[in-house]
């Protein structure tokens, strides 16, 4: 699943790379950890972990910059969207949970 994921990610990246003909930096890139049961984004610790893995391996043999989306998972968005469990996965895209403390595995 993480090299379909990739791929896809590459192909974005090239198709707007050679349209616009200016230099691509990904600015959010990443894998949630949890999700909805329902939601199509397979959020698991060990799907995050093989994407985070292998896109670093490919961006750094393709020269691609990126930014990981994002360092701490955001407990604060439940706020506003309390009450929405397809949203889960926007809570959980974190390396590190929100205690700023507790590494979730994926460095």
């Amino acid at each position: 699943f993480a090299d379909i994921l990739v791929q896809k990610s590459f192909e974005q990246y090239q198709t707007f790379g050679s349209t616009h003909g200016k230099k691509v930096v990904i600015t959010e890139i990443g894998w949630p950890t949890s999700s909805a049961p329902s939601d199509s984004n397979i959020g698991r610790p060990d799907v995050a972990a093989a994407f985070l893995r292998k896109w670093a391996a490919f961006a750094a043999e393709h020269g691609i910059e990126y930014y990981w989306f994002e360092l701490f998972d955001s407990s604060w968005k439940k706020a506003t969207l309390p009450h929405e469990p397809a949203s889960m996965s926007e809570f959980n895209w974190g390396l590190i949970r929100d205690d700023h403390l507790t590494d979730k595995g994926l460095i």
